[in-house]
């Protein structure tokens, strides 16, 4: 091949792979745009308030999952970390029975195989379409659709042997963004490649994806301007406790909630040193635990999902957390962590 040549399909390929590259570049800044713009909005969405309805564990019970499954009249998708509760499991083989088209798509990375394989045998045997995630990524999200018109979208696992005391919440949204969103990511993950995810997709205004989490969780905790509240079940992602400690020293008022056997020392002290307060629950049967993952920026909004505060969560997971901005909903989210802050032992 000619010199010239050569050198024109050079230019041509440093051409097409710079185009990609800036075209990747506009994607991320623009939902990093997006949720700056939400988390530094000064007036709640009362749109927010009208369409997200909140589910706190373990006060509610779980048949509301039930009673949702049973109002299905074209399609149920569910993706769980942990299935186990049989009223769930019968409630699906139910509504697919009656004409609804049914697809569960269930975690089998880590150790969760083991726990959910009677619910997928149980499922199968009765022509119920269940699928497995990755078996090398952890698919951590809990998220039931009924109908592409609501979505409850939470930090709780199916798995009765842990509601009495376990500390969760769900919010059942009708934002049809952010149901449409829910409904194509799960269709991409389950039509994904093996041991693959599909893209999510980012039309949905209020919800935040794994993997690549990260970094918008960071944009939360920097546009706090007097208070941030959290609570989750793991602390292990340096850049977020980094983000917290810099919050603190910045003069944000920083309240952590956990069970105190999720909470490592080292990170403990470095918080505690820079004037975060924390407090924490013993893991009892009769303490509260603190399974809930969530985040309060002043006390406009509210992240809550299934997110843990753990690289593996943030970067590589398929996890979904909604930002909730609706006054209503974020005051009687903030009012339970507030109590059950005020019950637990100061670290």
């Amino acid at each position: 091949m000619p010199m010239k040549t050569k050198k024109k399909h050079y230019f041509a390929y440093l051409a097409t792979a710079l185009a990609v590259i800036l075209i990747i570049g506009l994607v991320i800044l623009g939902q990093d745009r997006q949720y700056t713009d939400l988390f530094n909005s000064a007036q709640p969405s009362q749109e927010s308030a009208k369409e997200y309805r909140l589910i706190q564990e373990p006060q509610a019970g779980y048949t509301w999952a039930v009673t949702m499954i049973k109002s299905a009249k074209k399609s149920v998708t569910l993706t769980m970390y942990e299935l186990t509760d049989h009223a769930i499991e019968a409630a699906l083989v139910s509504a697919n029975n009656h004409g609804a088209a049914v697809k569960v798509l269930l975690d089998q990375d880590y150790y969760a195989a083991s726990v959910n394989r009677p619910a997928y045998d149980f499922l199968r045997l009765h022509k119920v379409a269940v699928k497995w995630g990755p078996s090398h990524i952890i698919v951590h999200q809990k998220t039931l659709t009924i109908d592409n018109r609501e979505s409850a979208v939470g930090s709780g696992n199916f798995t009765p042997n842990y509601y009495s005391n376990t500390v969760d919440a769900f919010v059942v949204t009708t934002s049809q963004p952010d149901v449409s969103a829910i409904t194509h990511t799960f269709h991409a993950d389950w039509n994904a490649a093996p041991n693959a995810l599909g893209q999510a997709s980012h039309a949905g205004r209020n919800l935040i994806w794994s993997p690549n989490a990260e970094a918008i969780f960071i944009n939360a905790i920097q546009s706090a301007k007097s208070k941030i509240r959290f609570s989750g079940e793991e602390l292990t992602d340096w850049n977020l406790v980094n983000a917290l400690e810099t919050a603190s020293q910045k003069g944000i008022h920083v309240e952590i909630l956990m069970t105190a056997d999720n909470l490592k020392s080292n990170v403990a002290a470095e918080l505690t040193a820079s004037g975060c307060r924390i407090r924490t629950y013993v893991d009892a049967a009769s303490e509260p635990y603190i399974h809930i993952k969530q985040l309060f920026i002043d006390s406009r909004t509210a992240i809550l999902g299934s997110q843990n505060a753990s690289k593996t969560s943030m970067t590589y997971n398929r996890e979904l957390s909604v930002v909730l901005s609706g006054k209503a909903v974020v005051a009687r989210l903030g009012s339970t962590f507030d109590s059950l802050y005020e019950g637990a032992d100061p670290y």
